[in-house]
């Protein structure tokens, strides 16, 4: 999967299961933060396909990272600070 495809899933996640605390952030708050879980996901799943799993079950094992809330307003500006 390619870091648009994940972050498309988690900003299609985030939609469904988190609409509220989604809409808490700017856009370009939810646009950085989705592209942050996608290329943790991203990340852990190459690491899952070096150790030998194929791409199948590296992704089912990473997509767990990316299947939780967006964070929330305080959380972000923690982050940039």
């Amino acid at each position: 999967m390619t870091l648009d495809e994940i972050q498309q899933g988690v900003l299609n996640h985030w939609l469904v299961q988190h609409r509220k605390a989604l809409f808490r952030l700017t856009p370009v708050q939810i646009q950085s933060e989705s592209m942050g879980s996608a290329r943790l996901a991203r990340q852990e799943m190459d690491s899952l396909i070096a150790i030998g799993l194929d791409k199948a079950t590296a992704w089912s094992e990473a997509m767990w990272l990316v299947l939780q809330a967006p964070p929330t307003p305080e959380e972000v500006d923690e982050g940039a600070g």
